[in-house]
């Protein structure tokens, strides 16, 4: 999801999407992250919101992925 103007996280949005590695939400327009968005992607190694609209990160933003190696938020 590059350019896409998405505005929230929504929780649900991974859902069943278990096998997930690498997550790119690069140059969206996000404001806000839905709690346990990201929960259960115990796969995720690598998550890209950089060049969003957040302007609070908040710990439970993060919840749920146990093998996360790089989160890209410049």
């Amino acid at each position: 999801f590059y350019g896409n103007q998405l505005k929230i996280i929504n929780k649900k949005i991974f859902t069943g999407m278990l096998n997930l590695e690498y997550i790119y939400l690069r140059m969206n327009w996000i404001e806000e992250i839905e709690e346990e968005s990201f929960a259960n992607l115990n796969k995720l190694k690598t998550l890209i919101l950089s060049e969003n609209k957040l302007k609070i990160i908040k710990k439970h933003y993060f919840i749920g992925m146990p093998n996360i190696i790089s989160i890209d938020l410049r």
